[in-house]
């Protein structure tokens, strides 16, 4: 069975083997992949294949970003790589801003409530400050910068834990995305 994460404007719903060529639509879109780690293109089949491989590691969670209120594919979020009550969050892809909003917020209260997380962090490229200074709304802090990947990109490590997630408010989400839907 999929998991389906419904807030008031977005949905976040599993990501299958379907959604392979949207996925590389965006991800083959300079103006986006131009803060992932790679800017190569990616085939439909390369991208299913990836998507068998990484589902069968057990140690993640990808989902697309829907649009709730028109079903549009808009992006891609994840927890991966969980491991000892922790877990990376990324490969985040968002096309709309109040989904991308909303879609943070569900994807770390996931984390936290039904994962069980002690902790979640991400590495976001530094010069994707819209990004990285969107987390700090979330109570992320930063830990520290490192240089990363393939295209050696300077990236800027921030995580939160539990705790700082259970005392944090989160209700200026709520009420943007009640507004706007």
């Amino acid at each position: 069975m999929l998991i389906s994460l419904i807030g008031n404007s977005t949905i976040l719903q599993e990501v299958i083997p379907d959604d392979a060529e949207q996925m590389c639509n965006l991800r083959n879109n300079p103006q986006i992949n131009r803060f992932l780690s790679s800017t190569e293109t990616i085939l439909v089949e390369d991208q299913k294949a990836w998507l068998k491989k990484n589902a069968e590691k057990h140690d993640n969670f990808y989902f697309k970003i829907l649009n709730k209120k028109t079903g549009e594919f808009c992006g891609t979020i994840a927890l991966y790589d969980i491991e000892h009550n922790m877990a990376e969050f990324g490969r985040y892809i968002c096309t709309s801003p109040l989904q991308s909003i909303e879609a943070e917020y569900l994807i770390i209260k996931f984390g936290f409530d039904v994962v069980f997380l002690d902790k979640i962090y991400c590495r976001t490229v530094k010069a994707n400050q819209y990004v990285w200074n969107q987390h700090y709304k979330y109570g992320f802090k930063d830990i520290r910068e490192e240089v990363l990947g393939p295209r050696q990109m300077l990236h800027m490590i921030q995580e939160q834990d539990v705790n700082s997630f259970r005392n944090y408010d989160f209700s200026f989400i709520d009420k943007l995305s009640k507004r706007i839907q």
